[in-house]
């Protein structure tokens, strides 16, 4: 999972206004949504979002081709949505 800024306890109620200016969700949305699953999830995307393609136009990229590799581009969503590695796990000791 991506290194992220702390989410608060108002995170139920998200909405556009908290995201970025440059891009049209926020983190606490883009969470939400990568947690929800089944139909909710899918009815969430369309009706919220407006499916795939609105989140394409959101996040500024191409489903594609996907992101430009600009460094401009790359350095301000690390600033905006953290870095995406998956935090390494601690090696399982011998003498657990």
């Amino acid at each position: 999972m991506a290194k992220r800024k702390n989410s608060t306890a108002d995170d139920n109620d998200l909405s556009s206004e908290d995201a970025h200016p440059q891009f049209g969700i926020s983190i606490q949305e883009l969470e939400k949504l990568m947690q929800t699953r089944g139909h909710e999830s899918i009815k969430e995307l369309k009706e919220i979002h407006g499916g795939l393609s609105g989140i394409e136009q959101k996040l500024k990229t191409n489903l594609i081709t996907g992101l430009s590799g600009k460094e401009i581009d790359l350095s301000t969503r690390i600033a905006t949505f953290g870095r995406n590695e998956i935090p390494q796990k601690s090696p399982l000791t011998f003498l657990c």
